[in-house]
């Protein structure tokens, strides 16, 4: 019982071409049409389980700092975009990312931009980070500008992580004391 897909794609004359095709996963799909010599613009799975599912599980700061991290290094080791987007969608641990991961390589094949992508597709991402993005679109600089976006992320985990735990010890000094004054003043 193979997933079915919807697709959009241009003919060689420039038309428009809607179909369905049934494929074991996305990639397939998309090698299958491209047999036929149509241009895809925009494929997704008719089953809507996964985004059911990917809503359902919560995103860290840390996963989505690593996520990041991934996609930079992919980079910097010369692989295109959307093949290091297909490597984090099958990879990543993170059922909501590897999601979000198959959502942004649709938006870019449709001719969207990393950035908007981002944007629509992680909203629990911190604002610098497409804007990061779009700098390093912009420059042809995307790997160190994702980069410098998921070191800013992992030092802001960090700062929040030490700041729970400086302002831990005199919160549990201050209840401790406010619990003995309270007994104090019940049985005396």
């Amino acid at each position: 019982n193979m997933p079915i897909f919807n697709y959009k794609a241009l003919d060689r004359n420039g038309a428009v071409v809607k179909g369905v095709i049934e494929a074991s996963d996305e990639t397939r799909a998309y090698n299958l049409i491209q047999t036929r010599h149509l241009d895809i613009y925009k494929i997704s799975e008719k089953s809507e389980k996964n985004i059911l599912f990917a809503k359902k599980t919560k995103v860290k700061t840390k996963d989505l700092a690593r996520y990041i991290r991934q996609l930079a290094t992919l980079l910097e080791a010369g692989v295109t975009l959307l093949d290091a987007l297909l490597s984090l969608s099958k990879s990543n641990a993170h059922p909501a990312l590897a999601q979000a991961s198959d959502n942004i390589r649709k938006d870019l094949r449709a001719g969207g931009r990393l950035s908007t992508a981002m944007e629509s597709h992680l909203p629990k991402l911190p604002s610098y980070v497409p804007r990061l993005a779009e700098l390093g679109e912009a420059t042809g600089q995307s790997a160190q500008a994702l980069s410098d976006a998921a070191e800013r992320m992992e030092f802001d985990d960090n700062m929040q992580a030490e700041v729970r735990t400086a302002l831990s010890y005199p919160i549990f000094l201050s209840t401790v004391g406010s619990l003995i004054v309270f007994l104090l003043f019940l049985f005396v």
